[in-house]
């Protein structure tokens, strides 16, 4: 394997994940943080060689499932079963750690039986020919032409003919709805755009982009969505400014922070839309209690008269 740093833009094929993340390039997670974030923000999570390193048990299931599907001619040699029901004792966390210095992924055994579940719900849902066959775990190397930044990006399933990209996603529910919120939540759409970017510059092929989404959570739904123009020419704008930030701030040699100047601070339209509400129910409810009101004393007796027998 060549020195990383003088990786040559191209297609790159079998190259291992723990490689692909020690590339010296910006990533489409890079690029969410610059637009959600900061350039300071950005710099400690994806520059800084002190930064401490997240480790999250929740992405274990969805890490093994893109193995077992994308990957099956590697299952044995990345995947380490952890035979514990949860990482607490000491000899499990020292097992999992082992396994992630080695670069391989850990599994709890107890999951092991979801993994398979997940397979054979896909085997059995997918449309004949997606995400088989084609080229898994592809890395693509590139450069902006305008900036001359340097980007990678790790595609899950590119066709054989370059036409079409397929994103493997794991989510606790593939109910639509719920995707289209984690889409913007997650700029799952930025993630979109820039790898159809960098497949277009690399293969001279504009592709069709799908992505595949698998529940968590028996009985392991599949949903499959395509993103609009319109959605991808958003993403475009906001990818398009992350990469001349990151530019300027490289150059620069500075990341700052959001501002220095003091902000004014107002409610957001959420806030004041709720606000309204309930200035409305306590107006309501204070017209409620005024038509209950207690009558007089002369009401009163002039009620019991009313009602005494004669």
């Amino acid at each position: 394997m060549p020195e990383l740093s003088k990786l040559e833009p191209g297609v790159y094929a079998g190259l291992p994940a723990e490689v692909y993340h020690s590339l010296p390039a910006l990533s489409a997670s890079g690029i969410k943080t610059l637009i959600s974030e900061c350039p300071a923000v950005f710099w400690h999570e994806h520059m800084n060689p002190e930064a401490e390193e997240t480790d999250d048990t929740k992405f274990d299931v969805g890490t093994v499932a893109h193995l077992v599907w994308l990957e099956p001619h590697l299952r044995d040699e990345r995947l380490v079963v952890i035979d514990a029901d949860a990482y607490r004792s000491n000899a499990a966390k020292e097992a999992r750690a082992a396994a992630k210095a080695a670069g391989k992924t850990p599994l709890l055994k107890k999951h092991l039986p979801k993994i398979e579940a997940m397979r054979a719900v896909l085997e059995a849902e997918l449309p004949p020919g997606l995400m088989r066959g084609g080229a898994a775990e592809r890395t693509h190397l590139w450069r902006d032409p305008k900036t001359g930044v340097t980007i990678k990006n790790r595609l899950d399933w590119v066709q054989d003919d370059n036409r079409l990209i397929v994103d493997y996603k794991t989510s606790e529910s593939a109910k639509p709805s719920a995707f289209e919120r984690r889409i913007w939540d997650v700029g799952h759409h930025l993630q979109a755009r820039l790898y159809l970017t960098g497949h277009e510059m690399l293969t001279g092929q504009r592709a069709r982009w799908l992505w595949v989404v698998q529940a968590t959570k028996p009985p392991h739904c599949v949903s499959i969505f395509e993103p609009t123009p319109g959605l991808l020419s958003m993403a475009e704008e906001d990818v398009r400014d992350a990469i001349d930030l990151f530019a300027e701030c490289s150059a620069a040699g500075e990341w700052p922070s959001y501002t220095n100047t003091v902000q004014l601070v107002g409610p957001p339209a959420w806030a004041a839309a709720q606000h309204e509400e309930r200035k409305y129910a306590r107006q309501f409810a204070a017209q409620e209690r005024r038509s209950r009101k207690p009558a007089n004393s002369n009401d009163i007796e002039r009620a019991i008269a009313a009602q005494a027998p004669l």
